[in-house]
C-alpha cells in the first residue's frame, strides 16, 4: 500500500458494549484497499463514540501509524491505555454538524434514493473534490525526493566521504518530502553517513517514520542504529510536517469524492430498475480494487460471464499485486470460476463436489482476506457451514467479520498444535488457553459440517489424544473454544 490518504474510514459510529470498537488486523493489502492512515483530519473529527468498557478502542495491527481526530468530549476521545498503533489528534475545525446524514430526503425507507437535484449536487461534489484532489497530488508528487527519485537515488549512490556533507545537505532540503526507498539507502551507506547524519535525514521525515517496516529495517540491518536513536525517531513518528498536511489535504478531498460517489452508487443500487451501465460508470470513478470487484459482480448479475472474466484476468496488472495479494487474487479467480462453472453448466450450490468443498475450506482457512469472504458465501450457500465462525465473546455486542478469530485468539496466548499431520493413527492436541482460563473444547467436524468428536480440555496447558485408526483418508477441521476466543485449524487423514 502506498497511498495511505484511500481506503476505509471509521467516520461517525456509536459504540456501545464491545470488546474492540474497532480493530485492524496486519494483512498486506493493495493501494487504495485498506484503512486510510488518518480517521478523520484536522478539519472535521472522525465523530465516533467508544464502548465505556471495551478492552480496545482502537487497535491498529497494521504497518503504518494511524492518526485519529476527535472533538472534544468525554465519549469521543479514545482512552490512550486502549489504543494500539495510533495517535491522538484534536481536530482544530470541530464543526457541530459533521454527522448530520447526507442521505436523501423524503420519507425514511427512500431516503438513499436521489432525486434529479439530489443527483445533479453530487454529481458537482464529486467534480470538485476531484479537481482540488488532483490538485493536491500533483503539489505532493511534484515534491516527494526533489521532484526525482531516480535522480536523489543516484545522488545518494555516488555520494562519497568528501561529499558527505553537501548531499546530506541536498536531502534536507528535500526534507520532510523524502521517500521510504531514499531513507532506506540513505541508511545502508554506513560507509558515507554516520549515524548522527543518518538520524538527522531520517528525523527531518516524520511521515515516513510512520512506517513500522522501517523502523524495523533501522534495527535489524547490517550495521543498526543504536536503540536510543531508534527510541527518539519511534517519538518524531508522531510528529507532524508539510508533507503531514499536504497527506491530511488529500485525505479530505478523498473523503469527499468517494462520499459523493457513493451516495450515488448506493441511489443506483436501490432503484426500481438497477442500471447497470450507470452503476459500472460510478464503480469506475472510485477506481480501487474493491470497486472493480464490483463491477465484476454487477457484470455476473446480468450473467455476462466473459464480460467478468476479462475484467478479473486483468486485476493482478491492472494493481501490480505480488506477495499475499496476489495470492488472494488467485484463490479470488478460483472463486469466481466456481461460480461461473455452477451457473454455466445449471449445477445446483447443493450439488459442489469432494474436491471443490476441500478447495472452499482451504481458502476459508487460508485467510485470504475478500477471497475466503468468497468461498464462505458459497459455502453458505450449499448449506454445509455458517457464513460467521466469529468468537463467542460474553456481554459483549462485538461487530461480525472485524477480527481474525485466529489472530485474536493467538494475541491472549491461545493456542493449538497438531502433531502428526497428516496423520494415519493417532493424533495429539498441543495446547495452551487463554490467560487464567483452565478449560476448554475442541471439536472435530467434517467438511460437510457434520461433528465427529469432541474434546474436553482441562488446565491451562496440556495435550489430548485422539485415535484416528478407524477413520478413512479425508480432510477434517477442528474448532477450539475457551474463555468466549475460537481458532481452528485443518487436519489431514492419510491412510
Amino acid at each position: 500500500m502506498t497511498n495511505y490518504w484511500t481506503g476505509l474510514e471509521f467516520l461517525c459510529n456509536e459504540n456501545t458494549g464491545n470488546f474492540s470498537d474497532f480493530y485492524v488486523e496486519y494483512m498486506p493489502l493493495v493501494d487504495g484497499d485498506a484503512i486510510q492512515a488518518r480517521q478523520g483530519n484536522r478539519y472535521s473529527a472522525a465523530g465516533n463514540t467508544f464502548s465505556p468498557n471495551a478492552t480496545w478502542h482502537f487497535y491498529n495491527g497494521g504497518d503504518y501509524l494511524v492518526g485519529y481526530y476527535y472533538r472534544n468530549v468525554s465519549n469521543e476521545i479514545p482512552d490512550i491505555n486502549k489504543i494500539y498503533g495510533v495517535t491522538r489528534e484534536l481536530a482544530t475545525v470541530q464543526p457541530a454538524d459533521f454527522c448530520v446524514s447526507h442521505y436523501g430526503t423524503g420519507d425514511p425507507k427512500e431516503k438513499i434514493l436521489l432525486n434529479d437535484e439530489e443527483r445533479l449536487q453530487e454529481e458537482y461534489n464529486y467534480a470538485t473534490a476531484s479537481l482540488d484532489y488532483n490538485g493536491v497530488e500533483s503539489l505532493y508528487n511534484n515534491l516527494i525526493d526533489g521532484g526525482s527519485t531516480e535522480m536523489t537515488m543516484s545522488e545518494v549512490n555516488q555520494a562519497t566521504p568528501e561529499s558527505m556533507l553537501s548531499v546530506k545537505n541536498d536531502l534536507l532540503l528535500s526534507s520532510p518530502h523524502l521517500s521510504e526507498e531514499v531513507l532506506m539507502l540513505v541508511s545502508q551507506r554506513t560507509d558515507v553517513f554516520p549515524d548522527i547524519a543518518i538520524f538527522d535525514i531520517l528525523a527531518a521525515n516524520p511521515d515516513e517514520l510512520k512506517k513500522e517496516d522501517l523502523l524495523i529495517y533501522l534495527e535489524e540491518k547490517e550495521d543498526p542504529l543504536p536503540d536510543y536513536m531508534i527510541e527518539i525517531l519511534r517519538q518524531v513518528a508522531t510528529g507532524t510536517s508539510y508533507k503531514t498536511v499536504l497527506q491530511e489535504e488529500m485525505n479530505k478531498h478523498s473523503h469527499l469524492k468517494v462520499r459523493a460517489a457513493n451516495s450515488i452508487i448506493r441511489s443506483i443500487l436501490n432503484s426500481e430498475f438497477v442500471n447497470y451501465e450507470d452503476l459500472r460508470n460510478w464503480l469506475g470513478n472510485l477506481g480501487s480494487l474493491e470497486a472493480d470487484r464490483q463491477i465484476i459482480n454487477s457484470y455476473l448479475a446480468e450473467d455476462n460471464y466473459t464480460a467478468a472474466l476479462n475484467l478479473a484476468g486483468t486485476l493482478a496488472a491492472k494493481y501490480n499485486l505480488s506477495g499475499i495479494d496476489l495470492e488472494v487474487n488467485d484463490a479470488y479467480l478460483s472463486c469466481l470460476n466456481l461460480v461461473i462453472t455452477l451457473e454455466t453448466n445449471g449445477r445446483d450450490y447443493s450439488e459442489l463436489t469432494f474436491e471443490e468443498i476441500s478447495f472452499l475450506d482451504e481458502t476459508i482457512a487460508g485467510n485470504l482476506g475478500y477471497a475466503s469472504d468468497m468461498a464462505k458465501s458459497i459455502k453458505t450457500r450449499h448449506n454445509s457451514i455458517s457464513n460467521c465462525d466469529c468468537p463467542i465473546i460474553e456481554e459483549s455486542n462485538q461487530k461480525s467479520g472485524i477480527i481474525n478469530t485466529n489472530k485474536l485468539a493467538s494475541d491472549y496466548g491461545f493456542s493449538v498444535s497438531v502433531n502428526p499431520n497428516p496423520a494415519s493413527k493417532w493424533i495429539t492436541f498441543n495446547y495452551t488457553l487463554p490467560l487464567n482460563e483452565t478449560s476448554g473444547v475442541i471439536e472435530i467436524k467434517d467438511l460437510n459440517g457434520k461433528s465427529l468428536k469432541t474434546i474436553s480440555l482441562n488446565g491451562n496447558k496440556g495435550q489430548a489424544i485422539w485415535d484416528v485408526s478407524d477413520l478413512p483418508s479425508c480432510q477434517l477441521i477442528y474448532y477450539s473454544t475457551s474463555g468466549g476466543f475460537i481458532t481452528s485449524g485443518k487436519i489431514i487423514i492419510v491412510k
